[in-house]
């Protein structure tokens, strides 16, 4: 939930102007004015007041004591960054020290928490809202972090900008403490991922290692309540953490889908075999909400992204926020994002002397050449989204030119952050520009949109968790060998190890490689002859997918989507030009002219634009 600090000492009638949107309680605590809504968590000491967003917790202390771990996790972060291995959780926080009234913000070393701060030359804004900070300090849209979230490849800011004009975001991974004027004092990073790699000799017993680490966060991050709930989907990720679930909780798995889809079907059993409850929702129709709808999850979550929540969140009874734990959103154990290895067609081409023969993988050790080569490569990919014809389409003042030189600005800032990490291989920079942009920003957007009715966490984006994660060697999780060591060697996991994934049907998850490789291909293959003859004779009623999943031209045949991706944008605030294309989308889409057919970027482009028109109300009601 929402908060701001400001140094505005004025009565509770100097922010009445976001009741309009909002309802929340106006407090002073010494020099500051605070904007909070009640169920934000709120915390006051003797030396410190702060606001989390996440979890925060200390090993060191029974889990059972969380406002001493939580005072004990503040007082570290005051006096130590990076904070030592018995600190962990995946967080964003704000400190206000009542001793001299500085302020600390600091956030994990991934960031998917949001938090904001605004530095003017009377006074300074610390939000974890962008509408709050857009509302309250009236600054100008950025245009820039406009057409970012607009064109980019991640529907996101890059590095620290926002859509709001000199307001920023704080960088993964870092600690800032401000004087009470609002002046930056002390910056601090914490570049502890990839250090000290694991070598083959310390690794033979880690899998044991690692899963004890992934259990006790678990506990930890559960240790408020009795019950845990769980995405659960037919995947990997999220059946890893249902088998670190502590068996004492009352765990419930939710997954999206119809009882019919195959995906379905295989979260059903996996929660079976845990003994725990399972719910799933089809409500197709909310893939495109009405605008009230959408209007509601982005003034109260900044999140509209991915449609599917929208299925799970709307059948919840508004009650006590209950812990929600979601899947590895990083996709690191994996190594999903090492992109020289990632692409299907590298994937086939080493599956015989990587799989078979399980030669290993080979990396390029990382240096000052390939870190500049690859900064151009980027450079390069980036480029080619923002070009002058894409700028006109939105109307904006700003040229091209400075579009691009603002985009280097922000991407400069990350790569600082990747060459300050010491990565030892090269190949190894995308994995880590990947979890400072879709990790942190879209996929994070799950997090924060699960918090409107539950308290969302990812256990395995924690800092000692994907501290660990990140030492482990690349050769030692691609082809997902980590995984299926930990599968087929924890006794946790070796029941969930038996039932198929949605990727690869009919075939166990610890089959070997050599039966389940092929099966995979063969289904890939097999759906996208389906989608083609689909798209080729523009027939809404043919198959398209081996197994009964969920299908986009069907979600796109609600016969109010048109008119509900219209009003999204009818207070247009990005651009007619854009608009105009993201509603043209929809309507071939729908058509079967176009594929893929998931709608991310429209509902994004809703979610900007919903988000500037209440920013452009709530200044107007000032």
């Amino acid at each position: 939930m929402n908060f701001l600090l400001t140094r505005h000492k004025g009565e509770s009638k100097k922010f009445g102007f976001l009741l309009a949107e909002y309802e929340f309680s106006h407090k002073k605590e010494g020099l500051f004015s605070i904007l909070v809504q009640d169920e934000t968590e709120f915390n006051r000491s003797d030396q410190f007041v702060s606001f989390i967003d996440g979890y925060l917790r200390n090993f060191d202390i029974s889990p059972s004591f969380i406002q001493e771990q939580q005072e004990s996790c503040i007082s570290h972060i005051l006096q130590q960054w990076p904070v030592e291995q018995n600190i962990t959780g995946s967080f964003s926080i704000a400190i206000i020290e009542r001793n001299s009234w500085d302020i600390t913000i600091c956030n994990d070393v991934i960031g998917p928490y949001p938090i904001y701060f605004l530095v003017t030359e009377d006074n300074f804004y610390i939000s974890n809202s962008i509408i709050w900070m857009g509302a309250v300090s009236g600054n100008e849209v950025d245009e820039v972090g406009v057409v970012q979230r607009a064109l980019g490849p991640e529907l996101s800011n890059l590095g620290s900008r926002t859509i709001i004009k000199n307001c920023k975001r704080l960088l993964p991974g870092a600690w800032i403490k401000f004087r009470h004027t609002g002046e930056i004092v002390e910056r601090k990073y914490d570049n502890t991922l990839f250090n000290n790699p694991i070598s083959r000799g310390e690794g033979k017993n880690f899998h044991q290692e690692y899963w004890a680490l992934f259990k006790k966060d678990i506990r930890y991050c559960l240790s408020s309540s009795s019950k845990a709930n769980l995405a659960l989907s037919g995947g990997i990720d999220s059946r890893i953490v249902l088998g670190g679930l502590p068996k004492e909780k009352e765990i419930t798995c939710h997954t999206y889908g119809s009882n019919n889809f195959y995906e379905t079907r295989v979260a059903r059993n996996l929660a079976r075999i845990k003994k725990s409850n399972f719910h799933n929702y089809f409500r197709p129709n909310l893939h495109f909400p009405v605008y009230e709808m959408a209007k509601d999850y982005t003034r109260k979550t900044e999140a509209l992204y991915l449609g599917s929540w929208l299925e799970i969140l709307e059948a919840q009874n508004v009650g006590q926020r209950e812990p929600f734990l979601l899947g590895d959103l990083t996709e690191s154990l994996q190594g999903r994002n090492i992109k020289r290895y990632s692409s299907k067609k590298v994937r086939r081409m080493n599956f015989f002397k990587t799989t078979i023969l399980k030669k290993d993988f080979t990396f390029e050790t990382a240096d000052k050449t390939n870190f500049r080569l690859w900064k151009e490569k980027v450079k390069q990919d980036y480029q080619t989204k923002f070009r002058k014809e894409k700028l006109e389409k939105f109307g904006f003042r700003i040229s091209a030119d400075l579009l691009w030189k603002e985009v280097l600005v922000d991407l400069n800032e990350l790569f600082d952050r990747i060459e300050n990490h010491h990565i030892p291989f090269q190949e190894l920079y995308d994995e880590l520009f990947s979890w400072y942009t879709h990790a942190r920003m879209p996929m994070g957007k799950q997090i924060l949109i699960v918090n409107e009715k539950f308290l969302g966490y990812c256990p395995a984006m924690s800092l000692q968790v994907i501290r660990l994660t990140s030492r482990i060697l690349p050769n030692c999780r691609l082809n997902s060998r980590f995984i299926k060591f930990l599968f087929r060697n924890i006794d946790d996991l070796k029941k969930l190890g038996k039932v198929p994934t949605s990727q690869i049907p009919l075939l166990p998850l610890n089959s070997h490689d050599i039966l389940r490789f092929p099966m995979w291909a063969f289904r890939s293959k097999f759906d996208y002859l389906l989608t083609k003859r689909r798209l080729k004779s523009k027939h809404q009623g043919k198959k398209n997918r081996l197994f009964e999943s969920f299908d986009w031209a069907y979600i796109y045949q609600n016969p109010k989507m048109e008119d509900n991706v219209k009003s999204y944008f009818e207070n247009d605030f990005i651009g007619e030009n854009y608009t105009s294309k993201m509603i043209k989308h929809a309507i071939q889409r729908k058509e079967l002219n176009e594929w893929p057919f998931a709608n991310l970027e429209i509902l994004s482009a809703a979610g900007l634009n919903i988000e500037l028109q209440i920013i452009n109300k709530l200044i107007s009601a000032r």
